[in-house]
Parts: C-alpha cells; sequence; structure tokens
C-alpha cells in the first residue's frame, strides 16, 4: 500500500511550488475575507480601539482584525501536520507556540496590557519554542541548555 501523503511532500520541486502557490493565494483570500467580516463585526458591536500612548492610529480603530490571521495560520498548520508534511513534533510546536501568541494578543485587545509583560510573554513564548525545536532537532544543542529544556 501507498502512503500517498509521502508521495505528495515528495512532489517535484515544481508541483510542489505551485502547490504553496495555490495554498498562499488560498489563505490569502480567506484572510482577506474574514478580516472584512471581523472588522464589520466589530464595527457593528462598537469594539473600538481608542487610541492611547502606545497607539499608531490617532482616530478609535476597530478591534480583533488579528483574529482572521490567526485563524488561517492555525488552520493550514493544522492541515500541515495532518498531511505529514511537516515532522509532527515540530509541527505541533509551533501550532501551539502560535496560538499562545494569538492569546496573548487577544488578551492585550481584551484588556490592555502594558507593553513591558506583553513584551516579556511573547518572549517566554518564543524561547521556549525555540528551546523546543533545537532540543527535538538537535540543531546546536549544548548541555547547559538541554538542563533548561
Amino acid at each position: 500500500m501507498v502512503d500517498t501523503t509521502a508521495v505528495l511532500c515528495a512532489a517535484s520541486p515544481l508541483w510542489t511550488a505551485i502547490s504553496a502557490g495555490v495554498a498562499g493565494l488560498l489563505a490569502l483570500c480567506a484572510t482577506w475575507w474574514l478580516t472584512a467580516s471581523v472588522r464589520a463585526w466589530a464595527l457593528r458591536r462598537a469594539v473600538l480601539a481608542i487610541p492611547n500612548e502606545r497607539s499608531l492610529h490617532t482616530t478609535p480603530t476597530p478591534r480583533g482584525g488579528g483574529l482572521a490571521i490567526v485563524v488561517v495560520v492555525l488552520a493550514v498548520e493544522a492541515l500541515l501536520l495532518s498531511t505529514a508534511c511537516i515532522e509532527w513534533r515540530t509541527g505541533a510546536a509551533t501550532w501551539l507556540a502560535s496560538l499562545c501568541l494569538a492569546l496573548i494578543g487577544m488578551r492585550d485587545d481584551v484588556q490592555s496590557m502594558s507593553a513591558r509583560s506583553r513584551l516579556l510573554l511573547q518572549l517566554l513564548v518564543s524561547i521556549c519554542w525555540t528551546l523546543w525545536l533545537m532540543r527535538t532537532t538537535h540543531a546546536g544543542l549544548s548541555a547547559p541548555s538541554a538542563l533548561l529544556v
């Protein structure tokens, strides 16, 4: 019996490039549509970011647009995991790190966090993800850093 996912993942470079291009275009369209939907919902419900000292904008702006990007990114990562085109532990760690970063952003949208707290949490997630990848891929892992994981 032939494993079709292994065959698809090991396809020719041209087929891989075409598949990646089509997937990227579909992800772009889904993100555009979802962002417009979330923006319309936020405007109807008056879910707005009021400008403050950390803001780049000067007028109230709808919140939650990142939700569309997060949904598409997590869906694409889950699809890659389900097709076995990426190694399970690496893919699962990346999916979990993406989810954690999205939850930090959502928490900041719902109830503002200080810039320092948000940065520290994002750094913590990124460091944990990097150490996990180093541990699972054995890429440049030294004895002292092995103790941290």
